[in-house]
Order: C-alpha cells, then structure tokens, then sequence
C-alpha cells in the first residue's frame, strides 16, 4: 500500500487526508481545501479517500480541486509556479512571505 506523503496514512484505508489547508501562491496565501468534489465510487479512484463530503483528498490527487478558482488543483495556474504546501490550521492565521519562508523550508524526512 502506498502511505499519503503528507498525513502520514494508507491512502487506500485512510477516510480522509488531515491536512484541511494549503499554502499556495506567490503570496503565500493560505485556502480551506475544497472537501465537495468527488467521484461517484466508495473511495476516490484516484487518492483512495473515501468519498462523502468534508473528507480531503490527498495532495496530488487529480481529483481535488482549487479552492481559488474551482479547476483541478493539479493544473490550474494559482499556484504562480511554487509548491503547494499542506498546512492544519486550527486558527486564521496572517498571510506568510512565501519567499521568506521558502528560504528556510526544509524538505520533510519520511
């Protein structure tokens, strides 16, 4: 099985991913993930969540769309080009100098 390389968890077993936010943009703003688009299966054909409304696909799902414009989150342009970077945001938050920030990010050891 093949683990989420964010949330940590069977992507084929897992309801749904943890991370409800992600930091995208040259902004660095940050958006709510769109939890209301799915397929028509028990899990998502493509990420393995299963698929009811307010589950989170896992980031790289070519099901999951932009909660800025609405598209596929994989091929629409709000991402200006940077990473899209998955956040749990219990609270707002301030926008984040992205090129601040992305300086001193450290890749994830997994």
């Amino acid at each position: 099985m093949a683990k989420c390389q964010d949330c940590a968890q069977e992507k084929l077993t897992a309801d749904s991913c943890t991370f409800n936010n992600i930091l995208m943009g040259i902004q660095g703003d940050f958006y709510e993930r769109d939890t209301t688009y799915y397929d028509k299966n028990e899990r998502c054909h493509d990420c393995g969540i299963l698929n009811q409304k307010g589950n989170y696909h896992h980031l790289g799902c070519g099901i999951e769309r932009c909660p800025k414009c609405g598209l596929q989150l994989l091929s629409c342009d709000c991402s200006e080009g940077r990473k899209i970077i998955p956040l749990i945001v219990h609270k707002p938050v301030k926008p984040v100098d992205f090129e601040a920030w992305e300086n001193n990010f450290e890749e994830p050891v997994y």
